[in-house]
């Protein structure tokens, strides 16, 4: 139920976001529209900056079908796969830990911020779906620490394969941390591994995931491989898209805002994830494996040079389990009997889960936000008041949001046009945004102000 209600609930209460949910969901709708599987499309032409694998939009495409073109249906995949990865997360715990470890873990990842907010578990875009693979690899490969059992190579391999399908190259820095993790713990099966069928099938898995995401690409569009190597993995040594930040960019983010209540648990858990002498050893090596996971794609996202604040999704599951471990200590100690234990985890995550319920409710953007996507919130209301009326829309920048709108009024049976120029005929009705567009319109036609607030002008042309 709380995952219902910090993941699920009013998903669509606010509009398609501009970066990159519009992309995502413009470039599932025209598949649905044009029958090109194998190529994204935006505003009718293939759509180049998209460099992206295909399988998320592989995904939209039959919600789509299911629930028509909307806001939820571009945004459950990524709901589905964040409450997924909180129950995943829990079972791993609670097989291989005791029922209070998985739900202190449980309860911790739901209530970081980070997770589940813009960008991440309540939008459509691909870092959710990408967290619950590479949370399923790390889970999988450290149940091959635990176990040596060669199918648990074969699901860490899969998850890997289903993350480079997703995003591409964010996937891949797992596989660091996995070599060294394999090396540290388990030299001697990680050796006798050269000599396992296992190994070999997990690396034919890698290997077709990786023609999928780029070579059937390549095939439909030569020079796709060369344009993302620059664009993804470029971002390691390039700043792509004017995203510089200092260097401790995701420090800040991570450890004062968006892990936030959690915190100080997670620093205790990794001391005393190197130092307690925990009885189950098995616990030892979960939690020191989370914590060195965690370092590791954090130092390869921080060392980068093109940072964006939604690149830390994937570390809140290991750092869920990594701040679990202090709490599960201390109950431990006590040992109260499981009801009471129970009642000791609800009462104190009774502030973080309050918290994280209405940050996943306030949909808030700051101001500049609400200036550049001023004319997506105004078409979301007026759906959602089912007032779809026909107009022309003046803009000059990127055109996701208003594409999404213009096939949801479309099939709503009212017509949005969407124009670059100053060309608008008697009796056009225009919606503009754009400070500079307001002023020139003004001043170069007559008009009838029909509404008007804050950012959004909408006009007729006397």
């Amino acid at each position: 139920m709380a995952i219902f209600f910090i993941v699920f609930f009013k998903l669509d209460g606010f509009p398609f976001r501009l970066w990159d949910e519009s992309m995502f969901a413009v470039n599932a709708y025209e598949m649905q529209e044009n029958g090109q599987y194998g190529l994204p499309y935006f505003n009718g032409e293939i759509d180049s900056r998209q460099t992206k694998p295909l399988l998320l939009t592989w995904i939209h495409l039959g919600f789509i079908k299911v629930f028509g073109f909307n806001e939820l249906a571009i945004r459950l995949p990524s709901a589905i796969a964040a409450g997924t990865t909180i129950v995943a997360l829990f079972y791993f715990l609670r097989k291989n830990g005791n029922a209070i470890l998985s739900w202190i873990g449980a309860i911790i990842l739901l209530t970081s911020l980070g997770f589940v907010t813009f960008h991440t578990g309540r939008t459509g875009d691909s870092d959710a779906l990408l967290t619950l693979f590479t949370t399923l690899s790390c889970l999988h490969f450290i149940n091959w620490l635990l176990k040596e059992q060669g199918k648990y190579l074969i699901y860490t391999a899969v998850f890997i394969g289903l993350g480079i399908m997703t995003k591409s190259f964010a996937a891949i820095i797992f596989i660091l941390p996995f070599t060294l993790l394999a090396f540290w713990f388990k030299r001697k099966a990680t050796l006798a591994l050269f000599k396992a069928k296992e190994i070999y099938f997990a690396i034919g898995i890698l290997l077709l995931s990786a023609f999928i995401a780029f070579g059937l690409r390549e095939i439909a569009e030569p020079g796709f491989i060369q344009r993302t190597f620059y664009k993804d993995a470029g971002r390691l040594f390039d700043t792509v898209e004017n995203h510089a930040q200092s260097w401790d960019f995701y420090i800040n983010h991570i450890f004062y805002s968006r892990f936030d209540f959690w915190t100080p648990l997670f620093f205790l858990g990794a001391a005393l994830a190197f130092i307690y002498p925990f009885p189950n050893q098995n616990l030892t090596l979960i939690f020191q494996s989370a914590f060195i996971i965690f370092a590791a794609y954090l130092l390869v996202i921080t060392l980068s040079s093109t940072k964006l604040i939604w690149y830390d999704m994937p570390l809140y599951p290991l750092m869920a389990i990594v701040a679990a471990t202090p709490i599960y200590i201390l109950l431990e100690k006590l040992a109260l009997n499981l009801n009471y234990q129970v009642i000791a985890i609800l009462v104190f995550a009774l502030i973080p889960l309050r918290k994280a319920f209405f940050n996943a409710q306030s949909n808030t953007m700051n101001e500049a936000n609400k200036k550049v996507e001023a004319l997506g919130i105004y078409l979301h209301a007026k759906s959602k008041q089912n007032k779809y009326e026909s107009f022309t829309i003046w803009h000059q920048g990127y055109l996701g949001t208003l594409l999404c709108y213009k096939y949801m009024y479309d099939a709503a049976g009212a017509n949005i046009t969407i124009k670059y120029t100053n060309d608008f005929s008697k009796g056009e009705k225009v919606l503009v945004a754009d400070e500079k567009l307001k002023l020139k319109l003004i001043s170069t036609h007559v008009v009838d102000t029909l509404e008007y607030n804050k950012n959004v002008l909408l006009t007729q042309i006397k």
